[in-house]
């Protein structure tokens, strides 16, 4: 689950009592199970006719009299889902039956979480303690960072204040001060600060102290945070390469320890995360060659492929194999005669046989093939264009 999936299902633990969000999530699916009229009967009786919590099917009754378009969305998805019973609830139709049945305040915050946090789902590199942070563009010596304010706990504030703010090293606090000492922070609200650099090559050390919590240390560079794919991740594309770092926001002009990504073309990528993790100080070189997989990805009990190495060559990751057109062989005959002795026509004997035979008898001239073709060996394929994540 993601960091908004993880508060829904605490403010669904908080109203309806259930365990976990894929509780609540199988109860949906079971009222469409039921008509209204079997719903309504179990409100009213308040029996176990309908194996889904009471206060979960009364909201739901009380969201489609207050609105006929949430009653005509639920009726479609009773249609939707009535042919296969045991399917369960798709993630969107999910997402929209529960903003419409849902309280009100547990769907504002839940949008809210949606909005605000889409670069900071809890998978995401970018958060210390309850507080998210997102570094932004670097132009003219001034950079940007948005903080926001997630809890993690249900005890956990809705707001935490800011106590202190310490900036140190290659960079100070750019006017206007957003964040300061008595700042509030309010969750899911984003607040974003300028700094300026006054040293571009020393790192900018920022600290943020809080009001009765933990606090957040950031440490600043010139380069640009990791972000995306895995360093060292090969993607093909037909976009070439201006084209591709345009869309994948490497507009600059090439320099490995900014850039994201470097075409496959055996190029420098000093200074970049690629090289840090791996010593190479160049891309690999992948034009005009195809790509195959090692023999073994991974150190575990698979091992290698199959019951033999499909690869003959012990090689690494990014090594390069040469031609061989493989084991083979070639079978040619020179012109025959007929199957007959000569001696038939000669009327002269051969030493060895006692015979003169015509045919291939003991040729031994190796001769070429004729109209053989040209150029290379390849099988069919499609030519595309290959970038490596460096940073």
């Amino acid at each position: 689950m993601n960091y908004c999936e993880r508060q829904l299902e605490q403010d669904l633990k908080d109203a309806y009592s259930v365990e976990t969000l894929d509780q609540y999530r199988a109860h949906l699916r079971e009222v469409l199970r039921h008509s209204r009229k079997t719903l309504q009967d179990y409100v009213d009786a308040d029996d176990d006719s309908v194996p889904v919590p009471l206060p979960i099917v009364r909201d739901i009754l009380s969201a489609e009299e207050d609105n006929r378009n949430t009653k005509e969305f639920i009726d479609n998805l009773r249609t939707k889902y009535s042919p296969s019973p045991q399917l369960a609830l798709r993630a969107e139709d999910f997402d929209a039956f529960a903003s419409k049945v849902l309280d009100s305040a547990i769907v504002a915050d839940w949008d809210r979480c949606k909005t605000t946090c889409s670069e900071c789902l809890a998978n995401a590199s970018g958060r210390q303690n309850g507080i998210s942070y997102e570094i932004l563009g670097y132009r003219k010596g001034i950079f940007s960072i948005t903080f926001t304010y997630l809890p993690e706990r249900k005890t956990d504030p809705k707001h935490v204040m800011v106590s202190k703010v310490t900036v140190t090293g290659g960079g100070v606090l750019n006017e206007p001060l957003k964040i300061k000492r008595n700042k509030i922070l309010h969750r899911y609200n984003r607040t974003t600060q300028k700094f300026r650099r006054t040293d571009p090559k020393t790192d900018v050390a920022i600290r943020i102290d809080f009001k009765g919590r933990e606090g957040l240390q950031l440490l600043v560079s010139d380069r640009r945070p990791e972000a995306g794919l895995p360093v060292g991740t090969v993607l093909s594309s037909i976009l070439p390469w201006e084209e591709y770092a345009n869309a994948a926001n490497d507009t600059l002009s090439y320099d490995s320890r900014l850039n994201y990504w470097a075409p496959c073309d055996g190029r420098e990528i000093e200074g970049s995360r690629l090289q840090e993790r791996t010593n190479r100080a160049r891309a690999p070189d992948l034009r005009g060659v195809f790509l195959r997989g090692l023999n073994q990805f991974a150190d575990d009990k698979l091992g290698a492929a199959l019951d033999k190495p499909r690869d003959p060559d012990p090689r690494d990751a990014d090594g390069f194999q040469g031609d061989n057109p493989g084991a083979h062989g070639h079978v040619y005959y020179g012109g025959r005669a007929h199957d007959k002795s000569a001696i038939d026509y000669v009327h002269v004997e051969h030493t060895e046989n006692g015979a003169w035979y015509s045919g291939d008898y003991q040729q031994t001239k190796e001769r070429p093939t004729e109209k053989n073709p040209t150029g290379e060996t390849r099988p069919k394929n499609v030519a595309v264009h290959y970038y490596i994540k460096i940073n």
